[in-house]
């Protein structure tokens, strides 16, 4: 529909600007004051038509683009919610098998701490919202040298919808 008006626009201007073009140049060519006057007033309306034309086409382009604006922010938004929250579920449990597979607290903490780091750059892979949860967590685990990790604990619930898609009812 966006297409078919700014179409249309685009056409109503070109003859708006014929046709003040063409009353231009009656009303710079007669020599009779009264002729030169209708053909001015003429010229005058052409133009408002072609000018309010213009700036509806521009307008629309304006609203074109804003809409796009607004369903990437909101795809981004959306996008950075399901990483946060799959981050979120992988920290819970790997930092539980953390904390009950080492034997001090600083080496839990220094291990979390290299978790946080992994989970940063999984967090950029191509498959990192699709890939199976507890493999991934079974992965991580390993490459931090996490034993006991073939019975992995109840994993975190699924994800619940963002913020804004939560009904209000």
């Amino acid at each position: 529909m966006a297409e078919r008006h700014a179409a249309a626009l685009a056409r109503i201007a070109e003859v708006a600007e014929r046709l003040a073009m063409k009353h231009a140049e009656r009303a710079l060519a007669c020599d009779d004051p009264k002729e030169e006057a209708q053909a001015t007033a003429a010229f005058q309306k052409a133009a408002r038509v072609m000018r309010q034309s213009m700036a509806l086409e521009a307008k629309l382009a304006r609203d074109a683009e804003q809409g796009a604006r607004e369903t990437i922010s909101r795809e981004s938004r959306e996008l950075t919610f399901q990483v946060h929250h799959r981050k979120t579920q992988i920290s819970a449990t790997a930092e539980r098998l953390i904390r009950t597979e080492t034997g001090s607290e600083p080496e839990a903490e220094r291990l979390c701490d290299e978790l946080d780091d992994l989970l940063d750059i999984e967090a950029l892979t191509e498959g990192f919202l699709t890939q199976d949860l507890a493999t991934q967590i079974t992965r991580l685990c390993k490459e931090l040298g996490i034993k006991g990790i073939e019975v992995l604990a109840v994993l975190p619930e699924a994800p619940s919808d963002p913020p804004h898609r939560q009904s209000s009812a």
